[in-house]
């Protein structure tokens, strides 16, 4: 199972190959995600380029088609960070992490388990050994900890480290 960890997310992250922010899939007329609330918000302001990433990849999805999206991150400032053609080729990766289908709405327990479920995939393939997530859509998103952590208990291992 995965361990709860008590850190401060921005003190740790660099510290992982895989760190996710969990996100709602509605995107901007102008093309960027909604990210404005929670660690999705942090996100967008830390990185102010990962709105225009995440809501580019999302706009080319078919309806109601969501997965999670993985963006490499090399430790370089932000306005250079972009999404090469073959995305699986870095060990340090940024992982959007769908919680809910619309920022007004509460999370979605069905889509963190897909979520969930894929995120441990992708963790398989690229032999990842840490990845960071933060209790998702149990912040903005209305859920109650005590019934994610039941989901996500039978999908995440002692790769990844949930942190509160």
């Amino acid at each position: 199972m995965f361990n709860e960890v008590f850190y401060n997310f921005w003190d740790v992250y660099t510290k992982y190959n895989g760190v996710c922010c969990t996100i709602n899939t509605v995107v901007k007329s102008n093309g960027d995600l909604v990210m404005g609330a929670g660690i999705a918000k942090a996100f967008a302001s830390k990185f102010p380029n990962l709105p225009r990433i995440w809501g580019t990849k999302i706009s080319q999805w078919p309806q109601s088609f969501t997965n999670i999206i993985v963006t490499p991150y090399c430790g370089l400032p932000s306005h250079l960070l972009t999404q090469p053609k073959n995305a699986f080729i870095y060990d340090c990766c940024f992982i959007a992490f769908p919680t809910k289908h619309h920022y007004k709405n509460s999370s979605d327990i069905k889509l963190i388990e897909r979520s969930a479920k894929q995120l441990a995939l992708v963790t398989d393939a690229m032999c990842w050994t840490k990845v960071l997530l933060p209790r998702p859509g149990c912040g903005c998103g209305s859920l109650q900890w005590s019934d994610v952590k039941e989901v996500l208990a039978d999908i995440l291992d002692k790769r990844f480290d949930i942190i509160c």
